[in-house]
């Protein structure tokens, strides 16, 4: 066949060669394929009935992006959480993927998307035992489905649109405690919003971080339950009623744990408490049980929790969204990383466009304790190269950037001072107060304090001071411990920076002392990850040896500056594209040697 690649335009051209390769098949000649028009689609039927198969058809379906859009099958929507691989509209999930080959020769795509079908599943339909085994690996996809399904069958009772969980690790049961949120607009009564976390901690404060407590607030009671390891969870073993899932958490528990003694507690605590803390009628407070399987949570809400008739209970599968920080830090993975990250408390000097990026990723990283001081306004002009935007336009850099890592990252605490970095330290500082200080002001004066008086106030933690040179040419972090510290004579050049530069490099504003150095939002995003990415290390693994790390750009890209005076240091790289550059790692007691 030639060669030739087919576009939207072509897709016709494309069907009538599949038509036409299909009319010349095995299954035309059993007199099994079944032209289906539905819109821009080409779709064909194709009888599987004679095989003895639980899928008696599956249809062939192209639409107009085809091939660039790969070729997709649908069999009978019944056998979604019957058969593995099935959604809900019928459609078969095999992961099929557009290959180069298919723009040739379109039959390709369908020929290969039909022999994984063949298989991957119409052979293996007719065994139990794989059937279970694939609808367990990937559980957390059929319950989603299974969801839907519950949501959609007739007479159901609206589950809560979103449920946030914020609990640890389960190892047999705990209670927990929920914040709900109904819409004042809701006609059913649906909640919006429940929040979970476990019974140490509140959730209404936790929705209220995030904006989410919208609308009439209740107060419910949740339990999580760990299933063991050798549970499985597939569409056969998902409890469907009250009374199974008392007999799983009952199993689960070693009969530790009684579900209709748990909910008679959870009613009267929720219906003793102070009057006006929780707007829900008796019988209507939220109730939930989430099974823990693995790293996944299955949840089940539980209504009306009238005492009297538990039995009657009616039960909707949820899906949960985790926010504990084991999860939203690490995915589960390194717990031992993230919970000592939680533990520590870090001092930040800058909030500038450096020093704010750093923040945001201690915060995103797992540091718990965020301290940032900064006395300067956020004004328009920072808008290009600061993580803050124009809602904080006039306000104070560090109580604005604190303001944002608290409402968008759950549990770090981060506090932002409007103070110099100098009087702040020397008000609230005391040795052992915080694990790391980090220096982001790019100040010669600070710089020099710190120097002076960190056995006083800082004691023996380390102290990393961060900055970048004009133009992002080089960017530098210099992770001093006290018997090796930066020394107050502040030696910045020549023994680390990678060159000098002409005062004509500032750009001068019409007002005092005032102006900047141009540089974009990219070359400081560079700047920051390298930056970041030393520090984090400074928090995982001790310290060892007063370090000083440099990113250094080439040759050419200070030579493509186009700015006269501009004299480099040999640690800038001769070779190289003007994007290019290089890390160094020195010493800092071997640069000081050289003063």
């Amino acid at each position: 066949m030639t060669e030739k690649m087919f576009s939207r335009h072509q897709f016709p051209a494309a069907v009538s060669e599949v038509a036409d390769w299909l009319a010349a098949s095995d299954y035309h000649k059993a007199g099994a394929v079944r032209a289906v028009h539905y819109g821009s689609r080409a779709e064909w039927w194709l009888d599987l009935s004679g095989l003895g198969y639980p899928i008696q058809a599956v249809k062939i379906s192209l639409n107009p992006e085809f091939p660039a859009a790969p070729c997709e099958l649908f069999v009978d929507p019944k056998h979604c959480l019957a058969l593995p691989h099935v959604e809900e509209d019928g459609r078969v999930c095999l992961a099929t993927a557009p290959r180069p080959e298919d723009y040739v020769s379109p039959i390709t795509a369908v020929a290969v998307a039909l022999d994984q079908f063949s298989t991957q599943l119409l052979h293996k339909s007719n065994s139990p035992l794989w059937i279970e085994r694939e609808f367990h690996q990937e559980r957390a996809s059929y319950w989603n489905r299974f969801n839907l399904q519950a949501l959609e069958a007739r007479g159901a009772r609206p589950p809560p649109r979103v449920t946030f969980v914020d609990v640890p690790a389960v190892d047999s049961w705990m209670e927990g405690s929920i914040a709900a949120y109904v819409r004042t607009s809701s006609k059913r009564q649906r909640i919006a919003v429940q929040v979970v976390t476990s019974k140490d901690h509140d959730p209404d404060a936790l929705a209220k971080r995030h904006s989410w407590a919208e609308g009439t607030f209740m107060r419910g009671s949740s339990i999580f339950i760990r299933l063991p390891e050798a549970q499985l969870w597939t569409p056969a073993t998902w409890p469907q009623t009250f009374q199974e899932i008392v007999n799983l958490a009952h199993s689960a528990t070693g009969g530790e744990l009684s579900l209709e003694t748990w909910l008679r507690s959870a009613a009267s605590a929720v219906h003793e408490g102070p009057a006006g803390n929780n707007k829900v009628a008796l019988g209507q407070q939220p109730l939930l049980v989430v099974f823990a399987l693995g790293t996944e949570l299955y949840g089940y809400q539980l209504s009306p929790p009238a005492v009297s008739i538990v039995e009657t209970l009616h039960v909707t599968p949820i899906i949960i969204h985790r926010i504990d920080p084991q999860w939203i830090f690490a995915r589960d993975h390194a717990t031992a990383v993230v919970n000592q990250r939680l533990s520590k408390r870090v001092l930040l000097l800058g909030c500038g466009s450096l020093g704010c990026q750093v923040a945001e990723v201690l915060a995103r990283s797992g540091v718990g304790k965020i301290d940032i001081v900064d006395m300067e306004i956020f004004d328009g002009p920072n808008i290009s190269r600061h993580v803050l935007g124009m809602s904080a336009v006039r306000r104070g850099k560090a109580p604005s950037v604190a303001a944002c890592i608290t409402k968008e990252i759950p549990r770090i605490v981060v506090q932002g001072f409007a103070e110099t970095a100098q009087r702040w330290v020397l008000e609230h500082c005391k040795p052992g107060k915080h694990d790391l200080v980090i220096d982001c002001t790019a100040d010669s004066g600070v710089r020099q304090f710190l120097a002076l008086n960190r056995d006083r106030l800082l004691g023996d933690v380390p102290v990393a001071h961060a900055w970048v040179e004009p133009f992002c040419s080089a960017t530098h972090v210099v992770a001093s411990m006290l018997d090796a510290p930066w020394p107050a004579t502040d030696p910045v050049h020549p023994n680390v920076s990678a060159a000098t530069y002409p005062a004509s490099t500032k750009v001068q504003l019409p007002a005092c002392s005032d102006g900047f150095h141009p540089y974009g939002s990219s070359d400081i995003m560079q700047a920051a990850g390298f930056c970041s990415e030393r520090i984090i290390s400074i928090i995982d693994r001790p310290l060892e040896v007063s370090t000083v790390w440099s990113y250094v750009r080439s040759q050419a890209f200070f030579d493509g500056l186009g700015v006269p005076g501009i004299e480099t240091n040999p640690i800038v790289p001769s070779q190289g594209a003007p994007n290019d550059g290089i890390s160094i790692t020195r010493r800092l007691v071997d640069l000081l040697g050289k003063e």
